[in-house]
């Protein structure tokens, strides 16, 4: 019982640090990060923090608050880690935020119509999800560090992302 409670500890750890790898992987596409700093500190500790609670805040909170709640968490950490303008950190947080839902989503309902018994499994169902949500953001790397594409305007750019 307690070897089992310590291997689903550390699952959730190695989570939370792919799950802060694949925040970085997104946000430097878009952002330049700020000079190591007690900020930078902060914004880093709070994301993998909230990485680490969500499965306790998930049963706690309703649907619609526990959105709220990681839009704002995913917007500090932004605002605390990386250079640039407000409405831009805004707009990509809530783009990052929704496209990683809509993975959680699709992952669910694919577990659930072939795989019922596996769906059962909050630390799969996760992992799948990160997996493909870095599947999706590596196809958008590669589409926003293209040169003729990265000389567009910032309006152009959040279309595209659209």
């Amino acid at each position: 019982m307690l070897t089992g409670d310590w291997l689903m500890g550390v699952a959730d750890i190695l989570l939370a640090m792919f799950t802060a790898y694949i925040f970085f992987f997104y946000f430097n596409i878009f952002f330049e990060k700020k000079k190591r700093s007690i900020r930078v500190l902060t914004g880093i500790i709070v994301f993998v923090f909230w990485q680490l609670s969500i499965p306790e805040i998930v049963r706690i909170l309703p649907a619609a608050r526990n959105i709220g709640v990681t839009v704002g968490v995913t917007l500090f950490a932004v605002i605390s880690i990386f250079e640039g303008k407000i409405w831009k950190k805004c707009f990509f947080v809530i783009i990052f935020d929704a496209v990683w839902m809509l993975v959680e989503t699709l992952v669910n309902n694919l577990l659930m119509l072939y795989c019922e018994h596996l769906a059962v499994s909050q630390r799969l169902g996760a992992l799948v999800s990160k997996l493909l949500f870095l599947a999706v953001l590596m196809a958008l790397k590669k589409i926003f560090t293209n040169e003729e594409i990265k000389e567009l305007p910032a309006g152009h750019n959040i279309l595209l992302v659209f």
